[in-house]
């Protein structure tokens, strides 16, 4: 009897754990979309490129995000061991962030980098010695901060406190004690306040399509979980529901158990093109822009004056199957600034077998592709405006 007794108690913890969500109120926004898809080419306008500079400091692997401020151009690449490069609006050099090392200034790998624009602070988060450091927009060391190792994956910083990003993968993909919230708040230091925003049982990140959860909002901070329908609000130790989306069509998305299968399973879930909510998210003054899906889906775009929704597609992996697509400068954007929204071009596409290129690529960037085939271009960002009709 005991032993029954004790079985039922720990199934009904398994399934408060799992299943008991916090009473939060409804979101700000409620963005409805469906299967009608409009044309990029009708959305966006004044298209125009800007080549980073080539001096031997300035070049660059990936730029895995980008944020601008006050016409600086900041770009965050992952790649050996990762830093911050800067440069001015039209793509000059000015100075870079890369201290690899054990020192307090520097870092062994870096997982994420956060800009805060509004506090002069870049955060970037070191996974390989966990800990945390922030310099300024100057490029000027101001601190760092030691953390629990299992918690430096990604962490932001606003208002004096640290914001540490959660996932069930690092439980194994099952949701723990340790996972059981989105984030972990702390003080300055480094003493945990709160944890907010419960995970949900789908809340496995098959692929983060964007290295940061947590970006800048209209509002405040947001927090884009992948597999999440909504993103949240973060002010302080408190968070609300800020845009739910909701899909009246007819495609399949990964389910909660899709996910649990193959983390018990240990499947691979990219073989086919069941679509999911992706991190991939922009926000205006004007607009929401969220992506929805992996290799194939569609882009939400929420116009947050006129509670009007539309569904597009910029560059995705699917378009380019067989040849140089025509959506190839239509990239999702990483960034808005001064009424206009910034990508960046895959020049690792330009080094595609002839064959794959030619005939498909537009004139204006022959001269582009060539440089990129010749090892003379640093990294491309293409700019542009957005005007839903």
């Amino acid at each position: 009897m005991k032993r029954t007794l004790s079985f039922l108690l720990s199934v009904l913890c398994v399934v408060c754990l799992f299943s008991c969500e916090e009473k939060v109120e409804s979101s700000k926004y409620q963005i409805v979309y469906d299967d009608n898809i409009v044309d990029v080419k009708d959305i966006v306008s004044d298209i125009q490129f800007i080549e980073l500079d080539t001096i031997a400091e300035a070049m660059m692997s990936f730029v895995n995000s980008v944020t601008i401020v006050k016409d600086r151009i900041y770009c965050y690449d992952s790649s050996n061991g990762g830093g911050i490069f800067v440069f001015g609006i039209n793509g000059d050099f000015l100075f870079k962030i890369k201290n690899i090392g054990k020192a307090k200034n520097e870092w062994v790998n870096l997982s994420s980098a956060f800009i805060n624009t509004d506090e002069n602070r870049i955060v970037l988060t070191d996974e390989g010695a966990h800990k945390v450091l922030l310099y300024d927009l100057d490029g000027q060391y101001v601190e760092s901060k030691i953390m629990d190792p299992y918690y430096t994956n990604e962490v932001g910083y606003a208002n004096n406190l640290y914001y540490s990003v959660m996932y069930a993968y690092m439980s194994g993909g099952f949701i723990s004690s340790e996972t059981n919230h989105k984030v972990r708040v702390y003080d300055e230091s480094i003493n945990m306040l709160d944890e907010i925003i419960q995970t949900k049982m789908s809340d496995y990140p098959m692929a983060k399509d964007s290295p940061s959860t947590l970006k800048p909002g209209s509002e405040g901070w947001v927090l884009t979980p992948m597999n999440d329908e909504t993103v949240y609000l973060i002010k302080g130790e408190s968070y609300a529901p800020y845009a739910t989306y909701e899909y009246k069509g007819t495609h399949p998305f990964y389910t909660e158990e899709d996910i649990n299968d193959a983390v018990t399973h240990k499947k691979w879930l990219f073989g086919d093109d069941k679509w999911t909510y992706s991190n991939m998210y922009v926000e205006s003054p004007d607009y929401i822009i969220r992506r929805v899906g992996i290799n194939t889906g569609v882009d939400v775009i929420f116009d947050k004056n006129r509670n009007k929704t539309v569904a597009t597609q910029f560059d995705f992996e699917f378009m380019g199957k067989y040849h140089f697509t025509d959506h190839f400068v239509y990239m999702f954007p990483k960034c808005y600034y001064n009424q206009r929204y910034y990508g960046v071009l895959s020049t690792e596409t330009f080094m595609a077998p002839i064959e794959y290129l030619e005939n498909y690529v537009p004139k204006e960037l022959e001269d582009m592709m060539d440089r990129v085939r010749h090892n003379k271009c640093n990294q491309i960002l293409v700019s542009y405006k957005i005007n839903m009709k």
